[in-house]
């Protein structure tokens, strides 16, 4: 049975052009880094799993993380810092720059969904200490590594808020378009504000719904303790690794190469 990066190796790309080409401190191209594939990891802290399948796979050159848990300064650190143990191994920062929310959603963006936190759960109202943030990281592969290691550069986008508000405002406005993958782990604890989870028929689900048009082609879900959106089926083996080492499977919405269920 194939394994998540055996199957995405199909799907391969080239760097975006506009990736190859960016230079250490240029603002935060929003245009070319939302035109291109994107990863969107709601929940995320600061793992890397999905850069070692997708990154590696050369499927994905551009992610999305959204964690209110962490702070700003901690994730720097992470991305400074080679002897970090959160670092992306193999990789080195090229460049790490400040997004205002302007630069986000410079049009300004429209709630589709009413957010209020659980009254019995204190973590609902988690915030970085100082406040939300958001901050854009270009890595580039450390020259004794190769093309089974990974792509010459990756982009990170780091949005120190809550995952369903994050995905509301940059992928299910008017003028923009749902990612080309997410992952989706349901923790259980932490940061987002109600306790509906991220799979299933979550409000992550409803809302790419009610977005319309192309849904992501690919699921990347924690079969542990999470359920895939309705309409996707598992296509892989699962890969360990990442936050809590639980077993993630790949998913799509064909059912071309779906496992008996």
């Amino acid at each position: 049975m194939s394994t998540p990066l055996q199957i995405l190796h199909p799907d391969a790309e080239p760097v975006p052009d506009w990736l190859a080409a960016y230079h250490s401190g240029a603002p935060f191209p929003r245009e070319a880094f939302f035109a291109s594939r994107i990863l969107y990891y709601p929940g995320s802290a600061t793992d890397g799993h999905p850069i070692s399948v997708f990154g590696k796979a050369h499927a994905v050159h551009c992610f999305v993380y959204a964690d209110s848990g962490f702070s700003k300064a901690e994730l720097e650190r992470q991305l400074t810092n080679p002897a970090d143990h959160e670092h992306p191994m193999g990789y080195s920062l090229l460049s790490l720059v400040d997004v205002a929310e302007r630069e986000l959603t410079p049009r300004g963006w429209t709630p589709h969904a009413t957010l209020t936190p659980d009254s019995d759960r204190h973590f609902a109202t988690t915030r970085p200490p100082e406040g939300p943030f958001a901050i854009f990281a270009v890595l580039e592969r450390n020259p004794d590594r190769n093309d089974d290691h990974g792509p010459t550069r990756l982009a990170i986008l780091h949005i120190g808020g809550d995952g369903y508000a994050t995905f509301d405002a940059l992928f299910c406005q008017k003028n923009s378009r749902l990612p080309y993958a997410i992952l989706l782990q349901d923790h259980g604890f932490g940061g987002n504000w109600n306790r509906d989870g991220f799979g299933s028929d979550s409000l992550l689900w409803r809302l790419a719904q009610q977005k319309g048009g192309e849904m992501p082609k690919w699921l990347l879900v924690a079969t542990g303790n999470t359920r895939p959106w309705p309409d996707y089926h598992e296509v892989s083996a699962p890969s360990y690794g990442g936050m809590h080492n639980v077993p993630r499977s790949l998913f799509t919405a064909s059912t071309e190469g779906a496992l008996p269920q």
